[in-house]
């Protein structure tokens, strides 16, 4: 629960912050519409205020603190709380003055106090304890008195007076993350809730009003406020779906990215250790290391010669030779201040494991150098087959740790846990807490030199996941390195996912504004309509809106339908919706009667009406009922758009397709009978080539014939009947034979080779119609 809600911050305080603006919108409305004893006006201000706080807390838990934002945070949490104490103290001097003005004094004299001793985190807290609690309580009084003046909002405004108390004394719960961390659930989580179920109860108020206005009977309110309730909780959960699904996907993405990077950091560390590895016993079997160990030689000059040809190789890699007392008798840095040379590296777990299995691994920070390094070492074995000494080829991570630095926070771990290279200079902690035994065992090899070991996490973070650190989100990713447990783990800081949720706020936020402008609008017109009659007339429109009653009469007539009938207003109202219907269509406008009766809407609906002058047209009828406030059909509206010009240009496209394909088919049968003569010998043998040649036009013409046929169908394109699919089941492989046959004497002509996949002839059965299939084929061909 607890990683749920810190995860879920962001989406808290959103929706916070939106409910304060809900309850700011409607107070807002009520203000408009009633100017009674309550100042809505100073409640709507302080919820836009408080709600603007809340999302300003939510960009600072997105994207970080940030000072001009800070003062901004403390400027609008002092005002919004200030507007409620002035909202509630108003409230309660409605009758008579109880609180004067006086009362300011003091409380500004405590602010300046806490903000001298404390600084911005006391001037916060004690504007709380002040102005939030005190005025929260006021207001719940003010809302108390308000539901006694009355009766009909009784339990409204007693239920918003009691909300509006819990969360003043919520306001003495500062620390939002210690209750978080004792209770697994977040006060911010339990406002939010307050907050919404008060936009409910103004909301309610708010329809109280417009029902009064508009005459509406009140009744099915548990009905409307069941809907009403299960809508906010759909929009809550879609946007939780929506912000966590986005959020989700850019997770993804982003571990896709990070999996890349250490894709290449761990290709880079495994050619390392195969080098190394390689190096280490290659250089073991040469003569002249066995024989410095035999003789028991220091800094020999051939095996000198060995060593500096192999740091030639590559200047990151310290070779050195080790005798059975782990002192080094030769090493390729002896030059150097921090030389190898002389010191007695027998403690060291690569030199105990070569001697022990032939050879060892080993990552560490060097004793002598302070450098994380690479250790392949090897046993030195004598004729007799006994292990004399131990070659060991220390490479530094040098490349590596560049690597690490442009990632920051990258790092190397060993097994237990340890960070041996980092991208940020946090060498010698530890990613998880270590036992005593643990801690002690790494301190005598040395193997991470003298480090803190302090725990960066409390457990190992989950592959794929997003945590926090210093107020920064970071996507974990991390790598088996070798098959020793080593680990390659990157924190990889991604605004993407902040950004990919910030998207989706925006677009719960548009989806608001659009609801809110759309609710406002359609609430208003609801009070400016008229008590008998709800059908609106569009009289701007092209299209006819023609209003009616039951039993047909016109009772309304736009522009649109005087254009289009050649009929004023003063002609047509009053007159019966038949005077416009041709004859042959009555018993068609009879039905469309009856249905509408019925309480259906007819759409699309086409009939033969007629103009002034007589001339008939064809139009496209949608006809809608109307209902009075109590739900009484009361008539239509009718919508009536002319479509004579369509259906011109309808069969004109129709006769055109139709008259063009019949023309084109004359010379096309004289073709394909030309050319069967042509085949046949009718007119004389041809040669092989000839033949082949006259087949191509027969059968291209043949194709000609096909797509003109198409052609004819398409003119019936309308007749589902004329038109269908010829499907058969055929080798697909016979039809691309056949297209790359039509086209080799073009491919020959222009010089172009036309080859066929073996795959291209392999027999397989399918169901199409093969003559478009073949149009398909060569087309792209």
């Amino acid at each position: 629960m607890l990683s749920f809600f810190q995860s879920q911050m962001d989406f808290i305080y959103f929706f916070y912050g939106l409910a304060f603006l809900l309850i700011g919108f409607v107070c807002f409305s009520i203000y408009r519409m009633k100017k009674n004893t309550i100042v809505w006006a100073l409640l709507a201000s302080f919820a836009v205020l408080r709600g603007i706080y809340q999302w300003l807390v939510m960009f600072q838990t997105i994207f970080g603190e940030n000072y001009l934002l800070t003062i901004a945070i403390l400027v609008i949490h002092v005002g919004s709380f200030a507007l409620l104490f002035e909202f509630g103290r108003k409230g309660v001097n409605y009758r008579k003055k109880h609180v004067g003005c006086w009362v300011y004094i003091p409380i500004g004299i405590i602010l300046f106090i806490s903000s001298a001793v404390w600084g911005v985190h006391g001037l916060s807290d004690f504007t709380r304890y002040t102005f939030g609690f005190f005025g929260s309580i006021l207001s719940a009084l003010t809302l108390w008195r308000f539901s006694s003046e009355k009766k009909e909002v009784i339990h409204f405004a007693r239920s918003a007076a009691g909300l509006v108390l819990l969360y003043g004394l919520s306001q003495f719960i500062t620390q939002a993350d210690v209750l978080l961390a004792q209770t697994g659930i977040s006060i911010v989580f339990v406002r939010a809730i307050g907050a919404t179920l008060l936009f409910i109860c103004f909301w309610f108020y708010y329809e109280n009003i417009l029902r009064e206005d508009i005459h509406q009977k009140k009744s099915g309110v548990s009905i409307r406020v069941a809907l009403f309730i299960l809508f906010l909780l759909a929009t809550y959960v879609a946007g939780f779906l929506l912000i966590n699904g986005l959020g989700a996907q850019a997770k993804s993405e982003v571990h896709k990215e990070t999996n890349r990077m250490i894709e290449v950091v761990s290709e880079n560390l495994s050619r390392i250790i195969t080098n190394t590895q390689n190096t280490a016993a290659t250089l073991s079997l040469f003569p002249d290391v066995r024989s410095a160990l035999e003789k028991g030689e220091v800094n020999g000059n051939a095996l000198n010669r060995i060593l500096d040809a192999y740091q030639k190789l590559d200047e990151s890699t310290v070779a050195y030779v080790m005798n059975l007392d782990g002192v080094v008798i030769g090493s390729s840095n002896r030059f150097e201040k921090d030389s190898f040379l002389g010191l007695n590296y027998g403690f060291r777990p690569y030199f105990k494991q070569a001697l022990q299995d032939g050879r060892g691994l080993y990552y560490a920070i060097g004793v002598t150098s302070g450098l994380p390094g690479y250790y392949a070492s090897r046993s030195v074995k004598n004729a007799q087959n006994q292990t004399i000494g131990v070659v060991v080829l220390k490479t530094t991570l040098r490349e590596t740790q560049e690597t690490f630095s442009l990632y920051r926070k990258m790092y190397l771990v060993s097994p237990e846990g340890i960070v041996l290279l980092s991208g940020d200079d946090t060498e010698g902690e530890s990613v998880v807490p270590l036992s005593l035994v643990e801690l002690n065992t790494i301190r005598e090899t040395r193997q991470f030199g003298s480090g803190a070991f302090k725990p960066m996490f409390s457990e190992w973070p989950i592959d794929g996941s997003v945590i926090k650190i210093d107020n920064e989100t970071f996507s974990v990713c991390w790598k088996q390195a070798n098959d020793q447990g080593w680990k390659v783990l990157l924190l990889y800081r991604s605004n993407l996912i902040q950004n990919y949720r910030f998207f989706g706020f925006i677009l719960i936020l548009l989806f608001y504004i659009i609801l809110l402008i759309s609710v406002s609008n359609i609430q208003m017109i609801k009070k400016n309509l008229s008590i008998q009659y709800f059908a609106s007339v569009v009289f701007s429109s092209q299209d006819a809106i023609i209003g009616k009653d039951f039993t047909g009469k016109i009772l309304s007539w736009n522009s649109g339908a005087q254009k289009i009938y050649g009929y004023s207003a003063e002609e047509m109202i009053g007159q019966n919706m038949v005077q416009l219907i041709k004859e042959t269509d009555q018993d068609k406008y009879k039905k469309e009667l009856d249905f509408i009766l019925g309480g259906k809407t007819i759409e699309n609906y086409e009939m033969k009406h007629l103009k002034k002058n007589g001339e008939s047209i064809d139009v496209s009828i949608t006809d809608s009922p109307l209902r009075d406030v109590d739900g009484h059909f009361i008539g239509s509206t009718v919508i009536s758009r002319d479509i004579s010009k369509l259906k011109k240009m309808e069969k004109m496209r129709t006769e055109f397709v139709s008259i063009a394909s019949h023309q084109l088919r004359t010379p096309l049968t004289g073709i394909k009978w030309f050319s069967e003569l042509l085949l046949n010998g009718r007119v004389g043998e041809l040669k092989k080539e000839q033949k082949e040649y006259i087949q191509q036009i027969s059968d291209s013409n043949q194709r000609m014939i096909e797509l003109v046929n198409d052609l004819l169908e398409v003119s019936h394109i309308d007749d589902e009947a004329k038109y269908k699919m010829d499907l058969a089941r055929c080798d697909f492989s016979e039809v691309i034979k056949k297209v790359v046959d039509q086209q080799k004497v073009v491919a020959k002509i222009r010089k172009v080779s036309i080859d066929l996949d073996a795959n291209c002839l392999k027999k397989t059965i399918v169901n199409i119609d093969h003559v478009r299939m073949e149009d398909v084929l060569e087309n792209l061909m």
